[in-house]
């Protein structure tokens, strides 16, 4: 049996960024290393190496572990060989195995402490699969985790995925941040986007899409484009008095704007708060254009604020659907509409001779790209 204060002793010599990058090319993020996990597929980084704690660890699949494990891991290496080759690396000497009786019992108590700590990991993994705060945890979110800001000085890191406790105490309900802005209409810039303005009563937003292009704007704010995007919902509380006042500027020239360019406008908090429903309510007293786009049958609450825009040809609704597999939708886009209510939605609207469409993007190869041929079709019989 190798001494365990070899094994530290070894460990505390061996750099583990060194060891890796030597199979796996790692790239500076941050205070850590990171690179696509060579232990499952991916396409995004979730493997990170931390020289501070000299260990590894995959968001992904959960593999960690210390230079030993990487190189028994990666290499298939057994334990001996692992350690012979990082020793030779660093210029320590392996020292010889005695065939003492004490030798022998020490063999033994590691190997009935590994039966230990492996029933214990067994145990871990069932209990949480039972655990309602794991379950409640997990359920109904796009992201798993509050990624890093790339503005934040300082970040909050969770290197051990196993070591959920801290994180299950927490309160993962939605919280409501309510802010007083100076504007409330946006100038569209980019010769992508076909609109020039848009307006969002929200910033955030519950649906928790994990493609979402707005999550990145959550950053802005000082929160994470992870959970904090899905449960930090900032709302715009005074909209109507700056769109009011917008509105009554003598050189502001009517054009449509789009509700919402970042975030959904009709998000599971809008079913209290009515915002959007008042905005749209402001658009028809100043008889203004205006734009939806949505993924929510929520706004079909308000069909008859679109009914009276639709006469004078001042509305337009866009309904996002990306598919028709619930399964798939399930991961995507887990709070929002089902495709069936949505293509509901286009139906109802339709019957009301309120102009509207189908938003298909994003197109993921591989996922929803062979679904267009069919969300065309029904889109057009709605």
């Amino acid at each position: 049996m190798i001494p365990p204060d070899f094994i530290q002793q070894l460990l505390a010599r061996v750099d583990i960024v060194d060891v890796v990058d030597k199979h796996v090319k790692l790239k500076k993020a941050g205070q850590n290393y990171s690179a696509c996990c060579p232990f499952h597929n991916e396409k995004s980084p979730s493997f990170s190496v931390s020289p501070q704690k000299q260990f590894y660890h995959c968001f992904g699949c959960g593999a960690h572990g210390t230079a030993i494990s990487f190189l028994m891991e990666y290499a298939g290496m057994g334990f001996r060989d692992s350690v012979r080759e990082l020793a030779e690396g660093v210029g320590l000497t392996m020292p010889q195995e005695a065939n003492s009786g004490e030798s022998i019992e020490r063999a033994r108590e590691a190997a009935s402490l590994n039966e230990v700590m492996s029933a214990a990991r067994d145990f871990y993994r069932r209990e949480l699969k039972n655990s309602p705060k794991a379950i409640e945890y997990f359920k109904g979110r796009g992201s798993q985790i509050n990624t890093h800001n790339k503005f934040a000085r300082y970040q909050y890191v969770q290197e051990y995925m196993e070591v959920l406790d801290e994180e299950l105490l927490q309160n993962h309900k939605t919280e409501i941040i309510y802010t007083h802005p100076k504007t409330i209409i946006n100038k569209v810039d980019s010769e992508d986007i076909g609109m020039a303005y848009s307006l969002n009563p929200y910033q955030g937003c519950e649906h928790g899409c994990i493609y979402c292009y707005a999550r990145n704007t959550h950053e802005y704010w000082g929160y994470s484009a992870g959970l904090d995007f899905e449960q930090k919902i900032i709302v715009k509380q005074n909209a109507i008095e700056i769109l009011e006042k917008h509105f009554s500027n003598k050189n502001w020239k009517p054009m449509p704007i789009m509700l919402s360019g970042n975030t959904d406008c009709y998000q599971p908090i809008e079913r209290e708060l009515e915002i959007t429903r008042r905005i749209l309510q402001t658009c028809l007293k100043y008889k203004h254009p205006v734009g939806i786009i949505t993924k929510n049958s929520l706004v079909l609450r308000d069909l008859d604020l679109l009914i009276e825009l639709a006469k004078d040809n001042l509305v337009h609704v866009m309904v996002s659907i990306t598919g028709t597999d619930e399964s798939i939708r399930q991961k995507l886009e887990p709070r929002t509409a089902t495709y069936k209510n949505r293509f509901k939605v286009l139906e109802a609207l339709s019957k009301n001779n309120i102009p509207c469409g189908v938003m298909i993007a994003p197109i993921i190869p591989g996922l929803t790209n062979h679904e267009i041929p069919k969300v065309m079709e029904l889109a057009a019989n709605a």
